[in-house]
């Protein structure tokens, strides 16, 4: 054992140990089968299959309650407890599973394995490899904080706090929708009629090298939020692109089902799969335009204009044009307008605090390691 500032440390091995039940797969039998996602995101039910669906007849039974991994996704988080549902189900042996001592909370000891300070320890023991496979031989050494039972538990009630702040976050980041600013009660008009695509694509990068690059990987689906942006030399582009300018409605033709769209407030270059489109703002403000192309409403237009299309769907200029949207008047589009910032500011607030209850369990983790 070793101590730091804050607990006396533990190697796995004094919590846990090893769980392995061998089993053969019938083939009239039905099994549970067990999911452990990526990235501290726990365990679950996967499906539900026949044995005779089942090519690896070679199994081990797993129960509910117990810790389980992923031998060869460890360093990305496939490490969780397994609940109830789970209780009967069969694993391969690239998942190890370990019953769990008394002496440790297993809320307490999940999120300590999903932690950054023990994602850094797997790391190493992989060294350097791609996805090497980590063994209860070297997992179980990992020596680990172990306050007292009250301790840990107060640990767990102060991550649990923070996760659901998270938690409740996300309900309402799933559930907004800029659909709800779409009135269909108003007559339509044709987007050729209120939008083009403005210039060409350019070829010749060199002198725009400075410039904010948006792909469509940096657009949210539904939203127009971008994200993880880089300037055209960080992002390494040098195919054809399109520039755009500051009040360009932006729009990717790729995938169109994804609501991949934004209004830019700055210029810049974007891929040239997505179609800088400038607004005719005598019948259409910019930001109407472009929260009705985010809008599921408007992606549902566009799937008669991919059926029968093989490959990658993607919607032309022509296609586009044709599309009809609402169209209230200019005053009635400025107060829609007007409710969607206000509700995306209301957004941006919620998503904060989500951020900040993630950096508390970061912080709050860090302590019970010591840094």
């Amino acid at each position: 054992m070793k101590e730091t500032k804050a607990f006396v440390f533990s190697p796995l091995s004094e919590v846990l140990n090893e769980y392995k039940i061998p089993t053969t797969i019938k083939d009239e039998i039905e099994y549970k089968q067990v999911s452990v996602r990526l990235y501290g995101n726990g365990v679950s039910l996967r499906e539900i299959q026949k044995g005779t669906e089942i090519l690896t007849k070679k199994q081990f039974l797993v129960k509910s309650k117990t810790l389980i991994y992923g031998t060869q996704n460890l360093a990305r988080g496939a490490i969780g407890i397994l609940p109830d549902e789970c209780d009967g189900a069969v694993i391969t042996q690239n998942m190890r599973v370990f019953e769990i001592s008394d002496s440790i909370s297993p809320k307490y000891l999940e999120f300590i394995l999903q932690s950054t300070k023990f994602v850094s320890f797997v790391e190493e023991l992989e060294h350097g490899a791609a996805r090497a496979y980590i063994y209860p031989a070297s997992f179980l050494p990992i020596q680990i904080p172990l306050p007292p039972l009250k301790v840990q538990n107060e640990i767990v009630e102060k991550i649990e706090k923070q996760k659901q702040i998270i938690e409740g976050a996300e309900k309402i980041d799933v559930g907004f929708s800029v659909d709800q600013f779409i009135d269909t009660n108003y007559g339509e008009e044709f987007i050729e009629k209120l939008a083009q695509v403005d210039g060409s694509p350019v070829k010749d990068l060199s002198k725009l090298m400075s410039e904010t690059y948006v792909g469509g990987e940096n657009i949210e689906s539904g939203s127009g939020r971008l994200l993880n942006l880089q300037t055209v030399q960080e992002a390494g582009i040098i195919g054809p692109s399109y520039e755009f300018k500051k009040g360009h409605v932006v729009y990717s033709k790729v995938r169109p089902n994804l609501q991949k769209c934004f209004f830019a407030d700055f210029k810049g270059v974007c891929s040239s799969d997505i179609y800088p489109l400038k607004v005719n703002d005598e019948l259409v403000l910019p930001k109407y335009f472009a929260l009705t192309l985010q809008s599921k409403f408007f992606a549902k237009k566009t799937e008669s204009f991919q059926d029968g299309r093989s490959g990658m769907p993607k919607i032309n200029q022509d296609q586009l044009a044709q599309i009809k949207i609402p169209l209230p008047p200019l005053e009635a589009q400025r107060q829609i307008v007007e409710k969607l910032d206000r509700q995306m500011q209301a957004l941006e607030g919620v998503r904060l605090l989500k951020s900040e209850a993630e950096r508390r369990i970061e912080e709050i983790l860090a302590g019970v390691w010591g840094e």
